[in-house]
C-alpha cells in the first residue's frame, strides 16, 4: 500500500482485517519542517492485537518501521515495533 505524506507530516490510514479496523497514523520522525524527515507508521492503540496481526500490518504499510503501543488505559506502556518482513528489537523512529 503507498504511503502519501502531506504536508503537515501526518496521514492516517485504516487497515481492514478480518472484520477488524486498525487505524494507523504515519509520521515523520526527525522532521524540521514538515517536508523531511523519516516515515514511521504508529498504531497507537495495539491493544489485544495479535504479533501476527501486528506483522501483517507492518507488511501491509511497508514502511522499515512500524510501532504499536498498547496498556495506554494502565501505567505500564509497551512499544513493539516491526519491519515490513520480521519483528524488529527496536525503533527509533517510533520512539521519538
Amino acid at each position: 500500500m503507498p504511503v502519501p505524506a502531506r504536508s503537515n507530516g501526518l496521514e492516517a490510514h485504516n487497515i481492514r482485517e478480518t472484520g477488524m479496523v486498525t487505524e494507523v497514523h504515519v509520521v515523520r520522525a526527525f522532521n524540521l519542517d514538515d517536508t523531511e524527515g523519516n516515515l514511521v507508521a504508529v498504531v497507537a492503540d495495539a491493544d489485544g492485537l495479535a504479533q501476527n496481526h501486528k506483522q501483517r500490518i507492518a507488511a501491509a504499510i511497508g514502511l522499515p518501521e512500524t510501532a504499536f503501543v498498547s496498556g495506554r488505559a494502565g501505567n505500564d506502556l509497551r512499544l513493539e515495533c516491526f519491519g515490513p518482513d520480521r519483528p524488529l528489537a527496536t525503533c527509533g523512529r517510533a520512539a521519538i
